[in-house]
């Protein structure tokens, strides 16, 4: 066993080449939970989005749910906060336009 190990450490070919393959695993698997997470992240989103706009037309049903794409995570929550303590839609709507003013002046600097 040891000779095998004296080889190995001897060959530069043969140390490199076991890199490279460790290398390529740990991206692999890298690649695969750094994805996962991403997906993770999206899909909660998502499902917020879905809940609000599913919620909104419940709760107003002649309305356009159009101003509900696009949002941010933080603004789906605070429409859905402010659906539930049943405020007014057009103050919903206003806070939602003020928060994409901010949004869009902090994009800006």
């Amino acid at each position: 066993m040891k000779n095998k190990y004296d080889k190995f450490m001897e060959d530069m070919n043969l140390r490199e080449e076991a890199w490279v393959y460790e290398k390529a695993e740990f991206d692999k698997q890298a690649h695969y939970y750094d994805g996962e997470a991403k997906g993770l992240v999206r899909g909660r989103g998502e499902g917020k989005a879905e809940q609000v706009v599913k919620f909104s037309q419940k709760k107003y049903p002649n309305e356009d749910t159009s101003w509900l794409e696009s949002l941010t995570e933080k603004q789906y929550d605070e429409i859905f906060d402010k659906l539930l303590n049943d405020e007014n839609l057009d103050k919903i709507k206003h806070r939602i336009d003020e928060m994409k003013k901010v949004v869009s002046f902090f994009m800006k600097i």
